[in-house]
């Protein structure tokens, strides 16, 4: 009985200062049993209601004039590359989109996946996207949504998702301009 004498306390001190020996159902292991059984229900529906932001930003001073996005055939959702392309523009990188073998000319560039899920609407669930520059990782980016249950946050439009965390990510390069390729007259 000492044992479900802490489990009372632990709920609600001022419960077990009432507690009279005049009522036997106010100390029962079975009422008790079922405050603790309802507490712990509560407590699972609600610990695993995460949604997760991970970002490994660029390095500090790390110049780029263009962003060259992959647009990944295996996400199955219509226009995400050049909703990233237009918020990298946004932020005053050139971003250029390439489907298949990366350009040459693509120092700087982006790989991305993403996922979405069905719960009464669609919903981005995970996005990740790596930056490199010369096939060296600078930087990540994460939005996990995936054990998000019943945390409405989850939903929303994907650009206001990822937004953040693309920011966060390029927040210590600087946009620089490309430099020209030398001419005849401009060696």
């Amino acid at each position: 009985m000492a044992g479900w004498a802490c489990i009372i306390l632990a709920i609600s001190p001022e419960r077990e200062l009432q507690v009279s020996k005049a009522d036997p159902m106010k100390n029962s292991p079975i009422v008790t049993f079922g405050l603790c059984s309802l507490l712990i229900v509560c407590a699972s529906l609600f610990s695993g209601c995460v949604i997760n932001q991970r970002v490994i930003p660029a390095p500090v001073g790390t110049n780029i004039s263009t962003v060259f996005i992959e647009n990944n055939p295996a996400v199955l959702m219509n226009g995400l590359a050049g909703e990233i392309q237009s918020q990298i523009a946004a932020m005053g990188y050139g971003a250029k989109i390439y489907t298949g073998e990366r350009p040459k000319e693509a120092v700087h560039y982006l790989q991305f996946i993403a996922n979405w899920r069905w719960d009464m609407a669609m919903y981005l669930t995970y996005f990740h996207a790596t930056l490199f520059e010369d096939g060296r990782v600078l930087g990540t980016a994460e939005y996990d949504a995936r054990y998000g249950g019943a945390n409405p946050a989850k939903f929303g439009h994907t650009a206001e998702k990822i937004d953040p965390i693309l920011r966060e990510l390029f927040q210590n390069a600087h946009p620089c301009k490309a430099s020209a390729p030398p001419t005849a007259g401009n060696p």
